[in-house]
């Protein structure tokens, strides 16, 4: 879709010459820097008229607005907690983080909630699986959040390193390396 579909877009809703405040923590992670990122989204919300406040804090201090559900436009980082998908399931309504942008049962569309609630119980991969790739899609379209990127890992050892593992909740155990 063009910058000026999405224009029109907006101004069909009522919703041309917006202003809005974009809260991040200013810091880099995974070799991307939030300040950057933050100046990309507001030059592409500018060419469709929605001017974009930067509202940078450090890092404990955004997190209180964010923890708070007091961000009306946030860019956050989220890895992940645990390696399973339904780590995800905390972005959906009555997830941990769906709370904070005040996403309950009480506001969620049925379909969502249903998903949801099949995802936390399916045992059969290939149906997980499915459930997720349904979830996603209803993200995209409709929901509260959107990805932007997944930054890659890059990571450099001697060829006679045994014992290296990569993990993303604690990176490496240097406890199991050895020579």
């Amino acid at each position: 879709m063009t910058s000026k579909a999405r224009k029109k877009l907006l101004a069909d809703a009522g919703a041309s010459n917006l202003t809005v405040d974009l809260e991040y923590p200013d810091f880099t992670s995974g070799g991307v820097n939030f300040g950057t990122m933050a100046q990309k989204i507001q030059s592409d919300l500018a060419e469709i008229g929605i001017t974009v406040n930067l509202k940078p804090a450090e890092v404990q201090t955004a997190l209180a607005n964010y923890r708070d559900g007091k961000e009306g436009f946030g860019l956050w980082y989220w890895g992940p907690d645990y390696i399973d998908a339904l780590d995800y399931v905390e972005f959906l309504p009555e997830g941990v983080v769906g709370k904070r942008v005040h996403w309950t049962d009480a506001n969620a569309e049925k379909a969502i909630k249903d998903l949801r609630d099949k995802v936390k119980t399916e045992t059969d991969a290939a149906k997980r699986a499915d459930l997720f790739a349904q979830i996603q899609a209803y993200e995209q379209e409709s929901g509260p959040f959107a990805a932007l990127v997944q930054p890659g890992v890059q990571i450099g050892y001697r060829a006679d390193l045994k014992g290296f593992a990569y993990n993303i909740q604690w990176m490496i155990d240097a406890g199991q390396l050895s020579k």
